[in-house]
C-alpha cells in the first residue's frame, strides 16, 4: 500500500537525515535526491526492532521510482508474498523489500518483523545499481 507524502512530512525526514538531532530509531528510510546518485540518505539508518519502517521517496529526478530490497539476510521462499515475485525467481528471497514508489510517495517496508537486534543488513534500489544503504537494527 503506497501513500502521497505530504511535503512537511518529507521535509522533517530529510531534515533529520541531515544531522537534525532525531530519535535513536525514526523507522524510515528515504532514497536521496537524486537518489540515482546518492543513494540513501542518511546511508545508514537505525530501526527499532519489531517496529514498523517506511520507505519515503522525495526523489523528483530519478525515472521509474525506488525501492528498498534487502542484499543480506534471506528468508524460505514460501515465507512471504514477494518471494514469488519474478525478479527473485532464481536468487535468494530477501529478508525485506518494498514495492517500486514515485516522486512523493512512501511505502512500507515488509519483512523487518524477522529482522534480529544487533544485526547490520544492506539494502539497495532494484532499478539504480549505485544506490546502496545499511539498516540497524536496534
Amino acid at each position: 500500500m503506497r501513500t502521497r507524502a505530504g511535503v512537511a512530512a518529507a521535509a522533517l525526514v530529510i531534515v533529520a537525515a541531515a544531522g537534525v538531532p532525531a530519535p535513536a530509531a525514526v523507522n524510515v528510510i528515504v532514497s536521496g535526491v537524486p537518489g540515482p546518485t546518492t543513494g540513501y540518505v542518511p546511508p545508514l539508518v537505525i530501526v527499532a526492532q519489531g517496529a514498523p519502517v517506511t520507505f519515503v521517496n522525495p526523489d523528483a529526478v530519478a525515472p521509474g521510482g525506488h525501492d528498498v530490497v534487502a542484499t543480506s539476510g534471506s528468508r524460505p521462499k514460501s515465507s512471504a508474498h514477494w518471494c514469488s515475485r519474478p525478479q527473485f525467481a532464481d536468487a535468494p528471497c530477501p529478508l525485506f523489500w518494498s514495492e517500486i514508489i514515485g516522486p512523493g510517495e512512501s511505502t512500507p517496508v515488509l519483512g523487518f518483523e524477522d529482522a534480529v537486534s544487533g544485526q547490520t543488513y544492506g539494502f539497495r534500489c532494484t532499478l539504480h545499481a549505485g544506490m546502496v544503504g545499511q539498516v540497524l537494527v536496534a
